[in-house]
């Protein structure tokens, strides 16, 4: 085969000295000469103008809108025109974060006893997005232009990026067909994340200032009877920001000149669904999540007013285990407290604090005079008796809600909810589980690792096996911490 190769090569190589050496007589008389030279000249010239009657005919005779990759609807056209231009002849492979709302469609083909391979799995999954160029295309029998660009920027003497951004264009003078087709877009990402809920967080801190969030995740919105909660609270809990979101609420407060923000508390031991329940409320209405952890070191008060003024609204805005970044009582919380639960001047004490968020930063952000409206705030804590009274009245926290160890019927609804569609004797089988374990001991989340292990017989036949050694295991933890606990003191 190498034999074959270096043949045709040498062949090749013998073919193509001929033709020149062919034509190096012809450069000896003067008519070819200038022939040659005429025709590369006409050739440029041609170029040139077809260069400049494009140029003349994008800034002169036609209309464009530019999206530059810190606008929210970037990522939307590129997504979009992903699969519009899935066959162009240059793509670009798309990041990993790119394809986390593909990844729960996708069946994996394989048997579960035998073993899966991410790698050979994600490389089947690979997403691609039109390259950097020019793309013409029609819609709604109308001209339109795609163009991808990249450009370098210097954000400081240390730090360089590229900053990418879309061009949308059309022959005309108006922008307006331009306009209808990012409502075609748009309509088509709404009826895409529709089964979804988008997951935002801060941006790092040296490119906060061209765009303050990152999506981070499309998660498949959870059914809220996927969460075992008191009926009562959920339905509470329901009509409040049914009720709250409405347009004509809004209207409303304006009339009444009152604020139109709403704050939940979700507050209980860990793994009893708190976090689990807010996302659940983000898909049931159809809002746009926004994470915010307190304890991020980058995170500081003006950053925290930052990420609250850069939200949309209608959005909810989830602050988890507030207790956890020192936001605390004691004396300073004390002296808030006796001003009527006001605005607390003082910051989080030094012992208690491992973020940089000051109290009276947080209570700023939430219901200061610079804080948008229309956002729901839900904060969540497993120790509410250490939050700031300031923090948790009502105006800040408008209601809330306790979630509690695992009881009869949240672990009887577990149990169906896991098991109903294998067995038709689901009710009695449901009854035989609960009845081995205690109520207030577990949390819904051991009960749920328990159970996605095993089968609706082996969940049954292994609780009580299952149950008394996770109870040893509590007192033991419990004996321990104790034991230590007492050692300190002497």
């Amino acid at each position: 085969m190498d034999g074959q190769s270096s043949l045709i090569l040498s062949d090749s190589t013998r073919v193509g000295t001929r033709i020149i050496e062919s034509l190096l007589p012809l450069l000896r008389y003067r008519y070819f000469r200038h022939a040659a030279t005429f025709i590369i000249t006409l050739y440029a010239f041609v170029r040139f103008l077809q260069s400049q009657g494009r140029k003349i005919s994008l800034n002169y005779l036609s209309a464009s809108i530019h999206f530059d990759d810190s606008h929210g609807l970037y990522h939307t056209i590129l997504s979009w025109a992903s699969q519009r231009f899935a066959k162009a002849r240059r793509l670009k492979a798309a990041p990993n974060e790119s394809r986390q709302q593909e990844e729960p469609e996708m069946d994996d083909g394989t048997d579960l006893s035998e073993i899966f391979h991410v790698g050979r799995w994600s490389a089947k999954t690979q997403v691609y997005e039109p390259f950097y160029g020019k793309y013409w295309f029609l819609d709604g029998g109308r001209l339109f232009l795609f163009e991808r660009r990249q450009e370098r920027r210097t954000y400081n003497y240390f730090h360089q990026g590229d900053d990418e951004n879309i061009v949308l264009s059309t022959p005309g003078r108006s922008t307006e067909p331009i306009k209808g087709l990012l409502k075609t877009i748009k309509d088509w990402e709404l009826e895409r994340e529709k089964p979804y809920t988008t997951v935002w967080v801060p941006r790092s801190k040296d490119t906060r200032r061209f765009q303050t969030w990152k999506k981070i995740a499309w998660r498949r919105s959870r059914s809220l009877d996927t969460v075992i909660l008191d009926k009562k609270k959920k339905d509470i809990l329901v009509a409040d920001i049914n009720k709250f979101i409405r347009p004509r609420t809004a209207q409303w407060y304006a009339e009444k000149n009152i604020p139109w923000r709403r704050g939940y508390i979700f507050h209980g031991p860990p793994g009893t669904g708190k976090t689990s329940f807010a996302l659940a409320l983000a898909g049931l209405f159809g809002l746009q999540i926004y994470i915010i952890s307190l304890l991020d070191p980058q995170i500081e008060d003006s950053d925290l007013i930052l990420f609250f003024n850069s939200v949309p609204r209608r959005c909810l805005i989830l602050l988890e285990d507030i207790d956890s970044a020192g936001l605390v009582g004691g004396q300073r919380a004390s002296n808030s407290s006796k001003n009527g639960g006001g605005r607390s001047n003082v910051g989080i004490s030094d012992e208690e604090s491992t973020g940089r968020i000051s109290l009276s930063g947080l209570l700023n952000a939430i219901d200061g005079v610079a804080s948008p409206e229309g956002r729901v705030v839900v904060m969540t804590t497993n120790y509410l008796d250490k939050l700031d009274e300031a923090l948790i009245r009502p105006g800040r926290a408008d209601l809330t809600v306790e979630f509690t160890l695992a009881t009869k019927h949240q672990m009887r609804g577990m149990f169906t909810q896991m098991y109903g569609t294998e067995t038709c004797n689901i009710n009695e089988l449901a009854d035989q589980f609960v009845a081995t374990i205690p109520e207030d001991k577990f949390s819904p989340a051991e009960i749920q690792n328990f159970l996605i292990q095993k089968d609706y017989l082996q969940a049954v036949n292994d609780i009580v096996a299952w149950k008394d050694k996770a109870l040893k295991a509590k007192r033991d933890r419990e004996l321990k911490r104790q034991t230590a606990k007492d050692g300190d003191g002497r």
